[in-house]
């Protein structure tokens, strides 16, 4: 059976009279997907079934993209805006139905972020107040060290990654089923994957320009594998 990917969207805000909210996403990962050689489906934020969707698109392998903040959990007293609770609840269930049925899933930047949220993991809101520098992962460059030997079997002991967030998860904040592959010199989670289910994440934009591009083509392609 040939590999259908599905891909979650960013949820925007449209200017204009229209007023309405859409669903869109980078054409770079059109771009991306189509050199793994795969076929590739949009999954909306506003789904009565999920479930029923991924069985009528024939979707194999669930891609949580970037793109949004998490929504702000009950306790939580700062808000940075840019989220969308639909979005949340959507790529939720979509976990926990890739969990049960055994569906490949692969998480980036927020995608991870989500997963970690999903098996009970935390995260930072502000890197720059947390590291005491201004946004020290915000399009910038950075190398990461990876810890299994499995993934530096895949990809190397250390990929240069590109970098495009302010919110992350350090290590104390890590659900506890999932293990840590990919760390930052700053102590920043880069990469974790469920040793037991074909779920992982990254912090990286494997879609945008970056020195590791092999990398996170060999990447995608182990994933793919599932």
């Amino acid at each position: 059976m040939s590999q259908i990917i599905g891909i979650t969207a960013r949820c925007i805000q449209s200017r204009g009279s229209a007023n309405e909210e859409r669903d869109c996403l980078s054409h770079d990962w059109w771009d991306l997907l189509s050199r793994v050689g795969v076929t590739a489906v949009l999954i909306p934020n506003r789904l009565p079934s999920p479930a029923n969707f991924l069985k009528s698109t024939g979707i194999t392998h669930i891609l949580l993209s970037s793109g949004n903040n998490l929504q702000p959990l009950t306790g939580e007293t700062v808000d940075f805006g840019d989220y969308y609770p639909q979005r949340d609840q959507i790529e939720m269930e979509l976990l926990s139905i890739a969990q049960k049925r055994g569906i490949p899933v692969f998480g980036v930047c927020r995608g991870l972020q989500m997963i970690n949220r999903f098996f009970g993991g935390g995260m930072s809101r502000n890197l720059s107040e947390r590291l005491g520098k201004p946004k020290p992962h915000v399009t910038n460059s950075h190398p990461v060290r990876i810890l299994t030997p499995e993934m530096k079997q895949l990809i190397g002991p250390t990929v240069d990654v590109n970098s495009y967030h302010d919110q992350g998860i350090v290590r104390d904040q890590v659900a506890s089923p999932l293990e840590v592959f990919a760390i930052s010199d700053d102590d920043i989670v880069e990469g974790a994957y469920h040793p037991d289910l074909p779920i992982l994440g990254i912090m990286w934009h494997p879609e945008r320009p970056h020195h590791a591009a092999d990398q996170s083509f060999k990447l995608m392609e182990w994933w793919l594998n599932f």
